[in-house]
């Protein structure tokens, strides 16, 4: 009867080395495969947050509409006030409560060098705006771009209502001002854009604004009062 005998020290020893051996390419190779699918799904979570940001964007410009609050004097006006830093006006869209009416504010934030663009808004679903000077609690800041220069808000139209007044009797073409305040001009902008440059290079957002029908404040003739302090919805430039 042949007597079984166990591994020498050398047999070990070479089993070992080329486990070792497996056990590095495979985990050389896990490595590699991990660090490319992290840098391929933070791409792709990066290129979904910018579409997202630019159809969100696009939206909030494409759905703003005329509408009409109060000053204190009971005066019926449009609420729209954008300057070169950014707007605030009404959309008849809200991403947070679907199917709402919402104060939106568009804007632009600096950082150290650069600036960030970012949407608030306040959803009317539990409450109305009324008066111009009515306290908003705007939603917390939601970063569409970050890190642009040269950011500018522009509003294509007649900023003074005279001027629009005029149009109608002689033709006095609408222009593009870094200012546009709709209680004074008693109307929204035709367009709004913005323009800013990002590492790839210039980029801007273009949209046409709902017409206006004529007549619309006349609609609105009570006489409220309030007592609402002005809440300095855009701030100084």
């Amino acid at each position: 009867m042949k007597q079984s005998q166990g591994f020498t020290l050398v047999e070990l020893l070479v089993a070992m080395s080329l486990l070792s051996m497996i056990i590095y390419l495979a985990s050389s190779a896990f490595g590699l495969f991990s660090q490319r699918w992290d840098g391929r799904l933070g791409q792709f979570e990066k290129t979904m947050h910018s579409a997202r940001s630019k159809m969100l964007v696009q939206e909030i410009l494409t759905n703003l509409v005329p509408y009409v609050a109060y000053e204190n004097s009971g005066k019926a006006v449009i609420f729209f006030e954008g300057n070169r830093n950014g707007f605030v006006g009404v959309s008849s869209q809200s991403i947070y409560k679907y199917d709402n009416y919402a104060v939106v504010r568009l804007s632009v934030r600096q950082n150290p060098e650069l600036y960030d663009v970012i949407y608030e808004e306040w959803p009317m679903d539990r409450d109305h705006l009324v008066s111009v000077d009515q306290t908003i609690s705007f939603s917390e800041p939601l970063i569409l771009f970050s890190a642009v220069s040269s950011p500018l808000f522009e509003y294509y139209g007649w900023p003074q209502f005279t001027a629009r007044i005029q149009n109608e009797t002689k033709f006095i073409p609408p222009k593009w001002s870094s200012n546009y305040n709709a209680v004074d001009s008693l109307f929204m902008p035709v367009k709004v854009k913005l323009t800013f440059t990002t590492a790839k290079g210039p980029y801007q957002l273009f949209s046409h604004l709902p017409d206006q029908r004529k007549g619309l404040l006349s609609r609105y003739q009570n006489r409220i009062s309030f007592s609402n302090q002005n809440t300095g919805l855009l701030g100084s430039e």
